[in-house]
């Protein structure tokens, strides 16, 4: 008699977490996900209309990222082989492939900086120690959220665990050398340091 039980299968919805959830973890209910597979990177983004300024990190579907080539050699210059990269084609609204090359982006990088103790009571949604939301996104609320400079050390592009807000959290360096390189982000406001 064979006692072996096999894994659980995987969903579609475990190839889109891979892409904002941390991976390793155990999940309630669900086996850790596994690092993205070839076959789950997408291939291909179409813009719904065209921009003066492309920003060099773009946000598509389903909480998943893409980067310009030149934002994916400032993060892998200052953190070398922590995120992943995978290369996407872009097309523009007639069909037209975007003349930047870019990369869909795993942040490999999760920290436990977020302080809830610390932060401005009224700038939260929910106010739980091991998960808290930001009521909104703008700089009054963002900088009103706590975060340990001791803990985010020297990371540069991290994702938070106990915090749901910005997806993603850069360092003032990363900012300062994506400025200097005439890049464009999308909005983001400074956080509290403690």
């Amino acid at each position: 008699m064979d006692n072996h039980i096999p894994p659980l299968s995987t969903t579609r919805g475990d190839t889109s977490d891979k892409f904002h959830r941390e991976l390793g973890v155990r999940r309630p209910h669900r086996p850790p996900l596994d690092p993205v597979l070839p076959h789950e990177w997408p291939a291909e983004y179409v813009y719904q209309k065209a921009y003066k300024r492309d920003a060099a990190m773009v946000m598509y579907t389903n909480r998943m990222y893409a980067v310009t080539g030149p934002l994916r050699e400032i993060i892998e210059r200052l953190e070398p082989g922590v995120h992943q990269f995978n290369p996407i084609r872009v097309l523009l609204p007639k069909g037209v492939e975007h003349p930047v090359p870019h990369y869909m982006m795993v942040v490999g990088r999760w920290l436990s900086s977020f302080r809830l103790e610390e932060s401005d009571p009224d700038c939260l949604r929910d106010k739980r120690p091991d998960f808290s939301t930001l009521s909104s996104f703008d700089k009054k609320c963002c900088a009103g959220a706590a975060m340990a400079q001791a803990v985010i050390g020297d990371a540069h592009l991290w994702r938070e665990r106990h915090l749901s807000g910005p997806t993603f959290f850069i360092s003032d360096r990363l900012k300062e050398e994506i400025i200097a390189a005439g890049l464009r982000l999308p909005p983001n406001h400074e956080m509290k340091s403690v």
